[in-house]
């Protein structure tokens, strides 16, 4: 079931709800292929999760896509599937032919940003080998991608925004501008409204970037998302490493949902491959999780939760994710309303962290 709808419903709400899962059908086909295409060490797709706010801003990415001239910018920690989700954009829109080329703006020196972005004549600056295209130059018909965009030194933020403004640009030593058809999308994980009020990105910059911002939530407020996330990696890597995992401890599981995730998704995937690597049985156990972050003090970290805790713990957060309606928050549980009732009654004093029952 990829979407309900509660009786009675109107024309408009049918026809958003079957938009909605028409465009996530067509992501999931683009997704599937890339990751066919990555079997035998690429790396594998995590755009995947039944989160509200995680489908949002898959929603929002597959409107952008259709509209092959905007521009758009990618927000959230690292680890998310910020480079993912602009791939996905790229594949999903009608510039799908055409290249996708993308730069880290924090990887490179600054000298080498503006002659990676657009290219650079002979003889325009120490050894030079020679003519060198750029990745804008590169990338025509296609899609630009700028990771760790709030990286991008002050002084070549205004030849992006002239870019962005009338699509020409001009090779480090050349006198004659040139022109692209390129859609840019950017990202960052930094607060780039904090970094222009400290004078360390343009406001303008900003403003032609934000024309339409797509949000990642972090992994830690995804909710059932890590499951269906472990689930994956664990077939996957299953298929890589010729391992017969069949089933993940329930004290592993508990241990997965009570875990922080810093590094979000990407953090997830480096775990479940270690485990994978060091698991030679059936059972995925917590003796092959490592590096592990949980919440508490350190008295209740040396104490590892019971699932039953564990349990509490994640109904309440996602009776709380769901605003208090006991049955969104069943659905994002993946069990029935009476299941959420019967297992509230059973830890009582569950019932004390919740709000009135909706």
């Amino acid at each position: 079931v990829q979407d309900f709808l509660t009786k009675p419903f109107s024309g408009e709400e049918l026809t958003a709800a079957v938009r909605r899962v028409l465009n996530e059908t067509c992501l999931y086909s683009v997704l599937r292929r890339r990751q066919a295409e990555s079997e035998g060490g690429g790396q594998p797709d995590y755009l995947i999760g039944e989160d509200s706010t995680f489908r949002e801003a898959l929603d929002l990415m597959t409107k952008v896509a259709a509209l092959p001239q905007v521009t758009a910018l990618i927000l959230g920690e690292t680890g998310t599937g910020k480079g993912l989700l602009a791939r996905a954009l790229h594949e999903l829109s009608p510039r799908a032919h055409k290249p996708f080329q993308q730069v880290n703006c924090s990887g490179l020196p600054d000298s080498l940003i503006e002659v990676e972005l657009y290219g650079a004549e002979p003889g325009a600056y120490t050894d030079s080998p020679g003519k060198r295209v750029g990745l804008v130059e590169q990338a025509e018909g296609g899609t630009l991608f700028l990771d760790e965009i709030g990286s991008l030194p002050l002084h070549l933020q205004p030849k992006l925004l002239d870019f962005l403004e009338d699509h020409t640009y001009r090779r480090v030593g050349a006198s004659q501008p040139l022109s692209a058809n390129v859609r840019v999308v950017a990202a960052t994980n930094r607060d780039l409204e904090q970094a222009v009020h400290g004078g360390l990105f343009r406001s303008d910059l900003y403003f032609r970037l934000n024309v339409v911002p797509i949000r990642l939530p972090p992994l830690r407020d995804r909710g059932n998302d890590i499951r269906l996330l472990t689930s994956s990696f664990i077939d996957r890597f299953n298929r890589e490493f010729s391992r017969n995992v069949q089933r993940l401890h329930p004290d592993a599981e508990a241990m997965l949902l009570c875990c922080s995730w810093p590094g979000n998704v990407r953090q997830l995937l480096n775990v479940i491959e270690r485990a994978m690597l060091l698991c030679d049985g059936s059972s995925l156990t917590p003796d092959f999780l490592h590096g592990l972050e949980l919440p508490g003090s350190p008295e209740e970290v040396t104490r590892f939760p019971t699932l039953k805790e564990a349990e509490r713990r994640h109904i309440i957060k996602a009776i709380e994710i769901m605003g208090g309606n006991r049955t969104r928050a069943a659905t994002l549980l993946g069990i029935s309303r009476e299941t959420l009732r019967a297992r509230l009654k059973q830890q009582p004093s569950a019932e004390d962290d919740l709000s009135p029952a909706k």
